[in-house]
């Protein structure tokens, strides 16, 4: 996990900037993912509503359709958001240092404008 076993007076300037961006990449592909599950979980529950009328009728015939396994992968991919979500907001660590990571970032073109240091050339990459 983030920061795991490091006491919080440990970290020195600029080092919860260093390891949250060192962590941006990691964020990407995990946003990617739950993303992915979430349209995934989305698509599957429009399906099996679909499978129904508004009367709730069935339209077609369900004789050897096993819907079993459908259910257990949903409930799986649903587990995994699950515990994602509780993995990453029972970190404090990385939620105190998210939200200085952010203020950094919020604040960054601010400084620039008062220091007089051009950003621009920076944000092109």
């Amino acid at each position: 996990m983030y920061a795991q076993g490091v006491a919080e007076d440990k970290f020195t300037e600029g080092d919860v900037q260093e390891l949250i961006g060192a962590m941006i990449p990691f964020f990407q592909d995990l946003l990617n993912f739950v993303v992915r599950i979430y349209d995934v979980v989305k698509n599957t529950v429009h399906q099996l509503a679909s499978l129904y009328t508004d009367r709730r009728v069935i339209q077609f015939d369900p004789t050897g359709v096993h819907l079993q396994p459908i259910y257990e992968h949903l409930g799986d991919a649903l587990s995994i958001l699950v515990i994602l979500d509780e993995m990453i907001g029972s970190n404090d660590h990385l939620l105190d240092h998210w939200k200085q990571y952010k203020m950094s970032v919020v604040t960054l073109p601010s400084l620039c404008e008062e220091t007089g240091f051009l950003l621009t050339p920076f944000i092109a990459l």
